[in-house]
Formats: C-alpha cells, structure tokens, sequence
C-alpha cells in the first residue's frame, strides 16, 4: 500500500520563492519520506463566470510556469477543474493524504470555503495547516494592535506600521529537501487521466483571439524578471524618485510604473521579495517623494486595503458596509444602456474608450486611467453605481484583487476614503494634461488615428468636412458623446453634496458594531492621504 501523502494546494501563491506553505510541506514529506502531491484547482467559485479570455490566459500562463518550475524540482503539479470544497476531500481520500497545507487567504469566499474544506479533511483525520503570505502582514496580527479596528486613513495606517516593524525577510525555496522524497506513487493514473495536463483556453470555453494585445506574460519567471529589470533603472534611482501619481497614464510603449500588480495578485512574486528589493535599493538613496506616493507606499497601501476587507463585512458592496456612504445611484432601464455603453467602449469621449479598450485588450491599465473610468461612470457623469462597474475590473483585469478593487471603487466614487466629491476628472481635459497630440488614443482608437490633435480628445467639435476628409464621420464611424459633461458632473457634485450632507453609511445586524465602527467614519481624510494629483484653482 503506498504511503500516506502530503498535499500542497497552491492558490495565490504561484511562486516557488518565499512560499513558506511550501516548504513546510516539503519539510514533512521528507521527515516522514511521503509522496508530496502539489495541487491547484480552477474553481469556478473563485473565476467570474464571464471572466475575459485575457485574464483567463494570464492566469493559465501562470500555473503553466509554475508547473514547468515544479518539474525541474520532479514534483507533478495536479490541475483539476471543479468546486475545492469537492475536489479536495475527494483526492485526499484517494490519495491518502496525511497532512495538507496551503497559503491563507483574506477575502470572504475564500475564508469560508477554506473553512469548509478544513472541517472536512480534520473530520477524515487529515492534519490541516496554513501559513500567511499574501500580505506582508498577518491581518489578526495586526489588528490585535489597534483593538480590532483598521485604520481608516493612510496616516493611521502608516502609524501602525511603525508599530509594526519590518515584516519577516522572504524564505528561499527549500529545494535542497527535495532529494529525499518518496516516489509519487500515483501519477500514472494522474497522468491517464489528464490531472498532469493544463487546459487549454479553448478546453476552458475561450476563443484565442487572432489579434493579440497583452503584452503580459504570467508566472513568477516573468514576475521576478520585470521586477528586476524596473529596479535596475538608473542604477536603483528609479526607485527613489518614484511619485506614483507622477506617472503618464497614457504611455504604453514604455510604461511608468512597475506593473506587477498583476503578479502580487495571483502570487507569483511574493510581495516580501519586492519589499526587499525596494529597501536594499532604498538604503543607498533618500527617498524624495511622501511615502504614500512611492513604491513602499503602495505596498501599505496593499495592506491597508486588505485590512479593512478582512475586518470590514459586505467591503465589497454597498448594503451592510459600514464605512461606505449609502448613494442613491441610478438604477433605471437607461442606466443598463448607459453602462453596456461604457463597458463597451462606446461613450464617444475618447480619452474614456481608449482607455477601456486597453482594458480590454490587454487587462492592465495604469492607476489613474482607472481613476478617469471609475470618476466617469459614477459620480462624474453617469451616476452609475460603483458595484457595476466593480463587476466590469473584475472580468477583465489580470491584477483583479478583491480588495483594492473593492476600496478604489469607494474611493474614486466618493463612497470611502475620499471626501472631495467636487473634484471630477474631465474626459478631455485629464488626458490631455498627459497626451497633448492624443498618441494614446490613436494607438487604441484607429478609428480616430487620422483626427488633427486639435480635434482628438473632443472629435465632435470638428468641422464636418474635416471629419469626411479624415474618413471618421461622428455619429457614424465614431460614437457622438453619451453625456454633456458639464451639465452632469454640476448635476452630479449637487446630488453628490446631498449625499454627504446626509451622512447615511451601512449598517450591520448588530447596532453596536456598527456605531463603534461608523465613528471612525468621522474622520476627514487630510491632504496626506490624497493620491491624485489635483491642481489648485486658479483665482479669477
């Protein structure tokens, strides 16, 4: 009879680096010289059921590279399509799985899930063991230094940082247990029935499209590559007179930022390994920029965010979510319209299609391009609510993350964080601050490539026979705009100055909870905490 198994099951931590999970596993199955079964599991709990081909191909790219890193260690990883509370009682059983481990995760589905599947196996005698790893910091850990309650602000969160310390130096991959691994006795009959093998898009349901945009390849190989290539810059000095909000929202060929979002998203670079590297180059410069604006600032930024969605309920919605601001959003049949138009890249503002048609294309857009759409279909313009537009990130971004999308939707709607509801990004004016000759329009809206940059960002406003001698007739080969900006967003800052003079946030079950955390929401955000960069009025 083959000898108990121990089971890894990977789930955001595709890394082979500072994955602690891992090597614990690894650790047991060669003191107690088991077979080590790794694991990962496309469950459909976890992945939008309309989930962009794009996405879908950066997180295939990434458990491919993973299993190809596995491989070169002779360990098979499994791949298997199904709901984990069901696949993994099954395969413990058939296996005869000792002890399991895997990497912990915040956000709610996750959390009960997990639970679910702990019982199950606890209940059939299997020992069940996780490890942090997503963050820098154990979300109980740290809210046992502020008596339960996350900071509302970036000063407060900052604070508690300081209190905090450092967090642990990354593992290295305890490759050198590997040797002593007993022989996997069930990969024959893995492999006989396809477990060993990764699905294609097309066994997944998805057309590979002929025309392919992304320019991002998954998997830790890749990640550790851009993030080494980013901090080389200007020996290191990138890193120091980094100012996120300073970066070109419309640069594409080069782009500004680190863009490794995506891969602290799905775990292939371990957000430790990227602290490090941040502080051996930090301790050579003096950081120039506010810490919110650099690159260690937007790892706490990381960790604020999931603090709250882990201590916060419903932080993904707007019902029962004590620190978000209860809108009266739209909700009429022309809002349905209204924001198909939108997902569709179809509002007739250019520097708006543009960027979602990036969005779809490539499923990455930088920071304050998701500011620009985020601003226009909610409190901007179309006074959609943010929970629909959180839906359309979540199918197409490949760095989609529960809770930076959940927050920054509040944020950038006025429902969290954020208490200036006056200011509102221009769909002309804001891209053009960035792009004055509109290259990045031009590259995502052929349509309009041939449009005088008089005319680009507001291409209605041109001559009809320019629009005929440039071949884009609006109305015809380009849409006329949705909206009159003006007139909405004054419209808009009217309702949105209602809202506030209200004062009505969420409520939970227990009254007490909700006044004890809604007291919080008292605090106004100061200047410190403000991300974008907004511009004084000019006096008259």
């Amino acid at each position: 009879m083959p000898s108990p198994a121990v089971l890894h099951w990977f789930r955001r931590d595709l890394r082979l680096t500072d994955n602690r999970a891992l090597n614990e596993a690894i650790r047991v199955a060669k003191k107690t010289k088991s077979p080590l079964i790794p694991l990962y599991i496309l469950d459909p709990n976890l992945i939008p059921q309309n989930c962009s081909a794009v996405r879908m191909r950066f997180l295939r790219e990434s458990v491919s590279q993973l299993r190809s890193s596995l491989l070169k260690h002779g360990l098979n990883l499994r791949v298997v399509r199904g709901q984990a509370t069901q696949v993994i009682p099954d395969l413990a059983g058939r296996w005869r799985v000792r002890d399991t481990f895997w990497e912990s995760e915040y956000d709610p589905v996750s959390r009960e899930r997990d639970a679910q599947v702990a019982r199950d196996l606890k209940g059939s005698g299997v020992n069940v063991r996780t490890f942090p790893g997503f963050l820098l910091y154990d979300p109980d850990d740290v809210l046992r230094h502020c008596n339960g309650l996350a900071p509302r602000t970036m000063t407060g969160m900052l604070k508690l940082v300081e209190i905090l310390g450092d967090p642990r130096t990354p593992d290295s991959f305890a490759n050198g247990e590997l040797v002593e691994f007993e022989e996997d006795p069930f990969l024959y009959e893995d492999r006989a029935q396809g477990m060993c093998d990764i699905p294609s898009l097309a066994d997944l349901g998805y057309q590979d499209p002929e025309n392919r945009w992304d320019v991002f390849e998954g998997g830790e190989k890749a990640g550790l590559k851009r993030l080494h290539r980013f901090v080389k810059q200007k020996n290191g000095r990138i890193v120091a007179d980094f100012a996120k909000p300073k970066t070109n929202p419309a640069a594409f060929s080069h782009r500004e930022t680190t863009v490794l979002s995506p891969y602290l998203a799905l775990g292939c670079v371990s957000c430790r390994v990227f602290h490090e590297r941040l502080r051996e180059v930090e301790q050579r410069y003096a950081l120039q920029e506010m810490p919110q604006t650099t690159l260690w600032g937007q790892l706490i930024w990381r960790e604020h965010f999931w603090l709250l969605a882990y201590s916060v309920k419903n932080f993904h919605q707007m019902r029962g979510n004590v620190v978000c601001r209860q809108i009266n959003w739209r909700a009429d049949k022309q809002s349905e319209e209204l924001l198909r138009t939108w997902a569709e890249a179809r509002t007739g503002f250019p520097w708006i299609d543009a960027l979602m048609t990036q969005l779809h294309k490539e499923g990455f857009i930088h920071h304050l391009g998701r500011h620009s759409l985020a601003c226009f279909l909610t409190r901007g313009d179309l006074w959609i609510s943010w929970e629909r537009g959180f839906k359309v990130f979540e199918k197409y971004l490949i760095d989609y993350d529960y809770a930076l999308n959940s927050a920054n939707w509040m944020w950038l709607s006025c429902s969290a964080f954020f208490v200036m509801y006056y200011r509102v990004y221009s769909p002309v004016t804001y891209g053009k601050k960035w792009d004055k000759d509109g290259n990045f329009i031009r590259h995502y809206l052929p349509v309009l490539r041939t449009m005088p940059s008089k005319y680009i960002y507001e291409p209605w406003k041109a001559p009809k026979e320019l629009q005929r001698r440039v071949g884009c007739i609006i109305g015809k080969d380009y849409p006329e705009p949705i909206v009159d900006h003006r007139t909405a967003s004054q419209c808009n800052i009217a309702r949105m100055k209602e809202s506030f003079e209200k004062g009505e946030f969420g409520k939970l079950e227990d009254e007490t909870e909700s006044r004890v955390i809604a007291s919080a929401n008292n605090s106004i955000i100061t200047s410190d905490d403000v991300r974008e960069p907004y511009r004084k009025r000019r006096r008259r």
